[in-house]
């Protein structure tokens, strides 16, 4: 997050937050939620599958989608594991 410039800073953090409160809506599980995602259960959400999730829940913008995207899969792996999920 630090590479981001103060804009995008504060993008990000709206981001996660409404993220935060439309997926997770207090549940203590975050496990739970993440196999979710994970939709071939191999313990990783491949980031199209991300999308595709994300697209289903229709909270965020396709811009906010690639920030939260472009964030958890820092280092562009294609997918995101359950330590960048949580």
């Amino acid at each position: 997050m630090n590479d981001l410039n103060p804009l995008s800073n504060a993008q990000l953090r709206n981001v996660l937050r409404t993220f935060d409160e439309n997926v997770f809506q207090g549940s203590k599980s975050v496990l739970k939620i993440y196999r979710l995602f994970d939709k071939d259960c191999d313990g990783y959400v491949s980031t199209k599958d991300f999308k595709t999730k994300l697209k289903e829940l229709n909270f965020l913008t396709k811009a906010e989608v690639d920030l939260l995207i472009s964030y958890t899969d820092s280092n562009n792996k294609g997918f995101v594991d359950f330590t960048e999920f949580n």
